[in-house]
């Protein structure tokens, strides 16, 4: 029933530069139009590419059994919907970095002096403590907090710097700041403790 579309996948298969060109030129367009109803177009040329590599790929999985664009609407409708939970995940990476209470303690290491006294003190005891805690995370965790948080480094400006992923920072940022807020809790029940340098009145 599908000898036509069978025959052009073995060519495929075999590696056949005529059939892939016949493959592209008769499927990038309907694929493209099938993602164009989901997707804006940018996107939707995006996944209509990934969707026909990943076909080429796994093309000798391809048995006949429905048509080939029928197949690859299958692929497609995978693809779409990893890039709707991509597109989700950035969004509550986003929403969960820029609410974090994280930010507003860290943010008080180069916050303006004040001149009330006691604000001041209270000032003094806030940035020393974040710095410690900063200081004793484990690996990597303070710094990336500083230089997201205190220097501004973007996710992508952070992966350059450690030679990793943005994917990996985010995580690594999830982690230092679950880390940052139980050791600051921890620390901050104790603040009446908390060691300043002491007053020497001048002296």
């Amino acid at each position: 029933m599908h000898d036509e579309d069978r025959d052009l996948a073995k060519r495929m298969a075999q590696g056949s530069d005529p059939a892939f060109r016949l493959f592209f030129d008769r499927y990038f367009p309907r694929v493209y139009r099938f993602c164009c109803g989901r997707l804006d177009e940018q996107a939707a040329e995006e996944v209509t590419q990934t969707v026909l590599i990943n076909a080429i790929r796994h093309i000798g999985s391809y048995r006949g059994e429905a048509s080939l664009f029928t197949w690859l609407c299958r692929i497609a409708r995978n693809e779409v919907s990893a890039h709707y939970r991509r597109r989700a995940a950035r969004a509550d990476e986003l929403s969960i970095d820029d609410s974090d209470e994280v930010r507003a303690e860290v943010d008080a290491l180069t916050a303006d002096p004040v001149d009330d006294p006691d604000r001041a003190l209270d000032q003094s005891r806030s940035q020393a403590l974040v710095q410690v805690v900063l200081d004793h995370l484990p690996g990597e965790y303070g710094r990336v907090l500083e230089w997201k948080y205190v220097e501004g480094y973007s996710v992508e400006e952070i992966a350059t710097r450690l030679a990793i992923t943005t994917i990996a920072v985010q995580s690594m940022l999830a982690r230092a700041r679950g880390a940052f807020r139980a050791q600051y809790a921890a620390m901050n029940a104790e603040a009446s403790d908390f060691p300043l340098a002491p007053d020497t009145g001048g002296n």
